[in-house]
């Protein structure tokens, strides 16, 4: 799913507005030919702006996206991202902002310029973060703004593609926890609890919490 949405940006939009009043009512008041010259000047700025936030909605429909990441992944690992952008248009695409969000990351937001995308030209981002807490997040979605030359005006659309990503606890092999024998053990953190079994006993492994009692460690 991917759409896009015209944005003007309303406070520079007034600023120019007052700009352009002052200059022209200075003109006509004092009949200096210089006040006329920068009224044009930045009305044909604010209009050459418009064009070509309009020119870069345009082909924002050939724009190809595409996302590489792993979506499993355990505790404390890398979670490595690789985004492909290409322009399949005939004519360039500039001043474009990418942002991609991380849902296991701390910063969450990433955001990339791209000055200047020729067409059929691609580019390769790679970002990442590190997954520290187990859970399930989500990676995405991706949005792209397009902006002019000054930005009184923008382009803001959302391209989707939002993936899940399960982050798994850390595992440990069993072979490599000791032979436990009834009663309490010198070994840190660990207490022996007896349950009854038909042919031989099994003793239960607890963590130690904070707060036992310290003849239990």
């Amino acid at each position: 799913m991917r759409s896009f949405r015209f944005k003007i940006s309303l406070k520079k939009l007034f600023v120019v507005a007052v700009i352009e009043v002052i200059l022209f009512a200075l003109g006509v008041r004092m009949g200096i030919d210089t006040f006329f010259f920068f009224f044009l000047v930045i009305a044909l700025l604010f209009i050459l702006d418009l064009l070509l936030v309009l020119a870069n909605m345009a082909v924002s429909k050939k724009i190809q996206l595409s996302r590489e990441c792993p979506t499993k992944l355990t505790e404390d690992q890398a979670l490595k991202v690789e985004l492909t952008f290409r322009n399949d248009g005939i004519t360039p695409i500039f001043n474009a902002v990418i942002h991609d969000y991380l849902g296991c990351a701390d910063e969450k937001k990433r955001s990339f310029f791209l000055e200047w995308i020729s067409p059929r030209q691609v580019f390769k981002l790679e970002y990442g973060c590190i997954c520290k807490l187990r859970g399930r997040y989500i990676v995405g979605p991706i949005r792209i703004e397009l902006m002019g030359l000054l930005g009184f005006f923008s382009g803001e659309g959302s391209m989707g593609m939002s993936e899940e990503v399960y982050v798994y606890p850390k595992t440990f092999s069993i072979r490599k926890t000791p032979m436990l024998v009834k009663g309490r053990v010198p070994w840190f953190g660990v207490d022996t609890v007896p349950k009854s079994g038909d042919e031989d006993e099994f003793f239960g492994v607890r963590e130690y919490h904070p707060g036992d009692p310290i003849k239990k460690i």
